[in-house]
C-alpha cells in the first residue's frame, strides 16, 4: 500500500509578506533611541489589576516580584471579590503602591476586572496612556518582564504582539 501522495504547498502568501514587515519595523525601531520611541513622564503610572479571593502567600510573590519586572512607576489594584483571609488589606498596608477595590461580593474575573479598568479616570491617577497590565495574584514576575513586553521591538522572538 502507497503512502499519502505529496502535501501541497500552504496557500499563504500573507504571511511571509506580514513577516518581513514586522521585521523591517523592528530594524527601524533599532535604529531609533528608545527615549524618543518611548518617551515617559516621571508622573506616568503603570495600572496593574489583579483580581483576589483569598489569594493567600500568592499575593506577596506576586507584589514582591513585580518591582523587578519593571522601572516603571506601577500602581497595583487589587479588585477584591470578597476575600476573607485579610490578605489583600495587608498588602496595602504593606505597599504604597496598593491599593484595593473591594467589588462587593464574587463578581468574577471578568467583572472585577472591568469594574476595576472602568474606575481609572475617577482614581485621579497620571496613567501611562494605552497600558494596563491585568494578571493573576499567583503571577511571580520575571527581572524586567513588564518593560520586555511594553518596550521597543527586538531582533528576537516576541512575547506578544498588540496591534492598534
Amino acid at each position: 500500500m502507497a503512502g499519502p501522495g505529496p502535501r501541497p504547498a500552504p496557500l499563504r502568501p500573507w504571511r511571509s509578506a506580514l513577516a518581513a514587515a514586522l521585521a523591517a519595523a523592528c530594524g527601524a525601531a533599532r535604529d531609533i533611541p528608545r527615549s524618543d520611541r518611548y518617551p515617559l513622564r516621571v508622573t506616568d503610572v503603570l495600572p496593574v489589576v489583579a483580581v483576589t479571593y483569598s489569594p493567600g502567600p500568592h499575593l506577596e510573590r506576586f507584589l514582591a516580584s513585580l518591582s523587578l519586572a519593571t522601572e516603571r512607576p506601577v500602581r497595583v489594584l487589587l479588585a477584591d471579590n470578597g476575600s476573607t483571609d485579610g490578605t489583600p488589606q495587608a498588602a496595602v498596608e504593606r505597599y504604597p503602591n496598593v491599593r484595593l477595590l473591594p467589588t462587593g461580593g464574587n463578581l468574577g474575573y471578568g467583572t472585577a476586572v472591568n469594574f476595576t479598568v472602568s474606575q481609572l479616570d475617577r482614581l485621579g491617577e497620571d496613567w501611562l496612556d494605552d497600558w494596563v497590565i491585568v494578571a493573576n495574584p499567583d503571577v511571580q514576575w520575571g527581572p524586567g518582564s513588564i518593560d520586555a513586553l511594553l518596550g521597543p521591538p527586538s531582533a528576537g522572538p516576541a512575547p506578544a504582539l498588540w496591534v492598534r
